[in-house]
């Protein structure tokens, strides 16, 4: 997974360029919403800054969060990721109780204790993504399931309040323009991010949040090396739409499938030259 600021220079970028930031020594202060910084991550330009001032780079992968679809521990292992893998940034995969509607019911209590990995990591300062992947991917929460997801974000950015090194992912690779209609789904992408992120600013939390590509976090409706068409990518078409919206906001691109050649998935997966 990669992530670019939404900034004034470009819309978009699939690589970030810098260090990877400060990671610090360890903070003994203790609390899931305490503040383990010295200020904020801002969004300045198409950088990120983190709480000393300096560009930070989110460096990391996914792991596993509450009601996770995998049986894998992250608990414990914030000093494997700080000082073997020399990360930063942790992308926490959650569901609500039941588990995720795409999981196969899978809903593993590994790491259902989010105050526990949220404090163990962030007192390390590495930044914890909050990932929200209930709904599925490819599509919109609405009506019910969107008050639902609305609500919970809602309580987690009152929750961690004060601790910068809580991040906000609010939909995982939503929506699609392969049925077609294009202009719908940027339209009830930028419209969906918009309601989450004054759901989460209305409480006072103004933490950095992260938008998803469309098309499954992709931004490509199609399976070749073909370029990006501007219509089929939300961050192209609607990125400085949501960035004068809200400008802490970062994109996130999810480089697999459908980037490059033709071909089947496995050459894809191999890399083979576009």
């Amino acid at each position: 997974r990669s992530a670019a600021a939404v900034g004034d220079e470009s819309s978009a970028s699939d690589d970030a360029a810098g260090d990877h930031g400060e990671t610090g020594t360890d903070d003994q202060s203790s609390g899931p919403g305490a503040d383990h910084g010295i200020g904020a991550f801002t969004v300045a330009g198409t950088r990120i800054l983190g709480p000393d001032g300096k560009e930070f780079v989110p460096v990391g992968a996914n792991m596993m969060g509450p009601h996770g679809f995998w049986p894998v521990d992250t608990i414990g292992k914030s000093d494997v990721v700080k000082n073997v893998w020399k990360w930063n940034t942790i992308r926490l995969n959650m569901c609500k109780p039941g588990g995720c509607l795409d999981a196969g019911g899978y809903d593993w209590p590994n790491n259902n204790d989010l105050d526990a990995l949220v404090n163990e990591y962030t007192s390390k300062k590495i930044v914890v993504m909050l990932a929200d992947h209930t709904y599925g991917t490819g599509t919109f929460p609405t009506g019910g399931a969107l008050s639902e997801l609305r609500s919970r974000w809602t309580d987690l950015a009152a929750r961690y309040k004060g601790n910068p090194y809580v991040w906000f992912n609010v939909l995982n690779e939503p929506g699609t323009t392969i049925d077609g209609d294009a202009a719908s789904n940027m339209n009830q992408w930028l419209n969906t991010h918009e309601d989450l992120i004054k759901a989460i600013r209305s409480t006072g939390n103004n933490s950095i949040v992260v938008a998803d590509g469309t098309n499954w976090g992709q931004e490509a409706a199609t399976w070749d090396s073909s370029l990006i068409d501007g219509g089929q990518s939300a961050a192209i078409s609607k990125g400085q739409a949501l960035k004068a919206f809200d400008k802490n906001v970062v994109l996130s691109l999810h480089v697999y499938g459908s980037w490059g050649a033709a071909g089947t998935q496995a050459e894809r997966d191999a890399g083979s030259p576009t």
